[in-house]
């Protein structure tokens, strides 16, 4: 053998003890990291957790939040922080969350106008299905059709034939909103044709209604419920599956031969995709048993909402069935941030 062919095997000997060297550290360093994960998820929560929330301090999103951070802190023993972080129609928020570390330490509460964005917007910065790991579904939201009862209007039947010989308009928190999309949907499904009055959020809706600058709306529970009580407000329908315990005799539309408007709010807790599944496992486990408390279940009906805990599978299954339940019910609408 030549001295030239001998220094190339040894070359090549040295090349392939180096490779097998990286090679093994390589997989040294991946068994340390799956091991330090692992023991990391064991160990949740060691530091504070941040609970972020697309929407402003003060109105609903927000208040649940908070009560739910209540029950986490006692349970896991370390601070769950609210950060709000509204506008774009939630996409700031939730944004930052698809982006943040996948360690259990920033974690989304959101609302169904999560599966909304994608069928309204033309392109948004994340994916809202795959860029997340579904935790725990908390409530479902009814959503209350309603005309001020001086209209004389005491069912969708009758609804239907007035707004037929006159003017009637209806009001939304804005553009591509829950309301201006049911609002739209009924429109189509009732065959008339109602005027859009966007407004700066539920409330004023609500007073316009009661000072009757406009005809109806999609409200919440929480905002509707005291003025049906005292008798200014007269509801007609409700879009959840299942009749209101505290209206037993309002009737859903599915009921009323309206399929297409069966369709849910709802608030759920979100974190980003690749989170470990032992520390997803843990924080939907506490969800579900937080929702199930007896005070926690009094606080959500209080506000109007319905207790609905689901954990981390089921809820992704849930998700994945309102992604595609929103999205028919928007196209049906025409509904687009372009217009009205």
């Amino acid at each position: 053998m030549s001295d030239a062919t001998a220094s190339l095997y040894k070359t090549r000997g040295q090349n392939i003890m180096r490779a097998s060297l990286l090679l093994a550290s390589g997989l040294a360093a991946a068994v340390l990291s799956t091991v330090g994960l692992a023991a990391q998820a064991a160990d949740y929560p060691v530091r504070p957790v941040t609970i972020v929330v697309p929407a402003p301090p003060g109105g609903l999103t927000d208040t649940t939040a908070r009560l739910f951070a209540d029950k986490l802190r006692e349970k896991f023993g370390q601070p769950f922080i609210i950060e709000n972080k509204p506008g774009a129609s939630l996409m700031i928020g939730t944004n930052a969350v698809a982006k943040a570390a996948p360690d259990g330490y920033t974690i989304l509460l959101t609302i169904s106008t999560h599966v909304q964005n994608p069928h309204l917007q033309k392109s948004i910065p994340y994916d809202s299905v795959k860029d997340f790991a579904p935790l725990a579904l908390i409530n479902l939201t009814p959503v209350l059709f309603t005309v001020n009862s001086k209209l004389g209007v005491n069912s969708v039947a009758q609804f239907a034939t007035a707004a037929k010989t006159g003017n009637f308009s209806y009001g939304s928190f804005g553009v591509g909103t829950t309301p201006h999309i049911l609002g739209r949907l009924l429109a189509k499904n009732l065959g008339i044709e109602m005027l859009h009055v966007p407004f700066k959020g539920e409330a004023p809706v609500m007073n316009e209604i009661l000072a009757g600058q406009i005809t109806t709306s999609f409200l919440s529970p929480m905002v509707a419920m005291p003025h049906i009580r005292a008798g200014t407000l007269t509801p007609l329908a409700v879009t959840s599956p299942n009749r209101m315990a505290e209206l037993p005799d309002v009737p859903t539309f599915k009921e009323l031969g309206y399929p297409s408007m069966d369709i849910t709010s709802w608030t759920g807790f979100l974190a980003p995709a690749g989170t470990p599944q032992d520390v997803v496992a843990k924080l939907s486990d506490a969800l579900v048993q937080a929702t199930k408390d007896p005070a926690m279940e009094k606080r959500l009906r209080d506000s109007g909402l319905v207790p609905h805990p689901l954990g981390y599978q089921e809820f992704g299954s849930f998700m994945t069935e309102q992604y595609k339940r929103w999205g028919e019910a928007i196209r049906e609408s025409g509904v687009t941030l372009d217009g009205a």
